[in-house]
Order: C-alpha cells, then sequence, then structure tokens
C-alpha cells in the first residue's frame, strides 16, 4: 500500500499496542485516533527476528480497515532496533513485504552484530558519536527502512550533543536516500538545529508520537 503523506493534515505514523509493549488494543488505539479527528495512523509494534506474531497483527489492522476504513486511514508497521554497524534490523526479511511501514531506530548503540555499548562505555563521547553517526547513516541507506525513528533520542537521552557537522552529513544522506525522518513527539527529536537542516535539505518528515496508551494519545494529540 502507497502511503500518501501529502493526505493528511493530522497524522501519527508510531504508535505501540498490546502485539508488543503497548498497554491497548489495536481497536482502542483506532477509536481514539477517531475521537482525536486523526485522518490517519500507523501502528508499528517492535518486533525481533523471533517475533511470531506477525501475521495475526497484520489481520487483525486488516480487520479494523474495513470497520473504521470510512472514518480514519490505518497503516501497518513495525519498529525494529538497528543490531550491527552496517544498518541491519531486528526484524525477518520477510517481515517488510507483509506492513506498509518499516522504523528503524537505535534503541542501544551497536559495535558489532548484537553487541552493544554499556551505559558506562556510553560516556566515552567521541567513540559514543562515532558509532552513532555510522549506523544512522547505514541505516539510512538501509532500503528496507521506510522511517528513521526517533533520530538522537539515544544520544539526547544520554546527554551527549550531536556535532553539527554530524546533523549536515545525515541531513544530506536522507535527502540522497530518499529516507523520510520522524518528528518523535515523545523524545521531542530531532532537535531545532537539527530539523532546520533536514528542512533546508527537503528532507520528508512525518509525526509520531511514539504513544505506547491510549492516554499517551490523548496526551500528545488534545
Amino acid at each position: 500500500m502507497a502511503i500518501e503523506l501529502r493526505r493528511y493534515q493530522r497524522s501519527d505514523f508510531h504508535i505501540h499496542s498490546n502485539f508488543s509493549d503497548g498497554e491497548n488494543s489495536i481497536e482502542e488505539l483506532v477509536k481514539a485516533a477517531i475521537n482525536l479527528n486523526l485522518d490517519a495512523i500507523a501502528i508499528t509494534d517492535h518486533v525481533r527476528k523471533e517475533s511470531d506474531w506477525i501475521d495475526r497483527y497484520i489481520e487483525e489492522i486488516e480487520r479494523l480497515r474495513t470497520e473504521y476504513g470510512d472514518k480514519i486511514q490505518i497503516y501497518s508497521g513495525i519498529e525494529a532496533k538497528a543490531i550491527d554497524l552496517e544498518g541491519d534490523i531486528d526484524a525477518k526479511p520477510e517481515f517488510f513485504d507483509k506492513v506498509d511501514i518499516v522504523l528503524g531506530a537505535i534503541h542501544r548503540i551497536p559495535r558489532a552484530r548484537y553487541q552493544f555499548l554499556t551505559p558506562d562505555e556510553v560516556k566515552d563521547n567521541s567513540e559514543t558519536l562515532t558509532l552513532w553517526f555510522t549506523v544512522m547513516r547505514s541505516l539510512i541507506r538501509n532500503s528496507d527502512i521506510g522511517i528513521i525513528a526517533h533520530p538522537g533520542s539515544y544520544l539526547k537521552k544520554s546527554d551527549i550533543p550531536i556535532p553539527i557537522e554530524m546533523k549536515k552529513k545525515l541531513a544530506m544522506e536522507a535527502r540522497k536516500h530518499r529516507k523520510i525522518l520522524e518528528i518523535n513527539l515523545r523524545h521531542k527529536t530531532p532537535d531545532e538545529e537539527f530539523l532546520k537542516l533536514l528542512e533546508e535539505n527537503e528532507v520528508t518528515m512525518v509525526v509520531g508520537s511514539d504513544s505506547h496508551s491510549v492516554e499517551d494519545l490523548y496526551r500528545f494529540w488534545s
């Protein structure tokens, strides 16, 4: 299914249900989004390679499209973390064709395949920034990924500022590879400087609340 981004005035392309770590069912989230007058939403639950619920997940979203499609556009999606420096993510390749949207994200910073920096190691800003930049650039270049989720959130949480030169290079990479970056309401990323650089490079961006409950949706969209 093609995602017609320009059609939507109010849309949220990053929502989690109780298929992964969210609190509410997909139907409860859909009903809340309708009450909030959203035009489109994407349910983007966290996956790992071993996730065995994808088919049931897709079936439920298809059912809800049939029931609520006259009120809201519902997209199916997954969010998966980077697992190495090459931009591979923790999802089976067969997942990609089953959903409308694939979000790639940095949840921890890898130094090698399935080997991640510890919290103490993250304090070494120079190594952390170098690895983070390498992974971000690789995620942008990964053609299986449609949207980069909460760009910069891991560094923000660790109080590590992103140098402007890195932001410039990533903005140019995103433009070159036509990658969509997310404006994340939960983490408030990217920051204003990064956002301006993305806009200057005409990078497509979408809004994602990263909601994990109906309560979150109302908090971010009311």
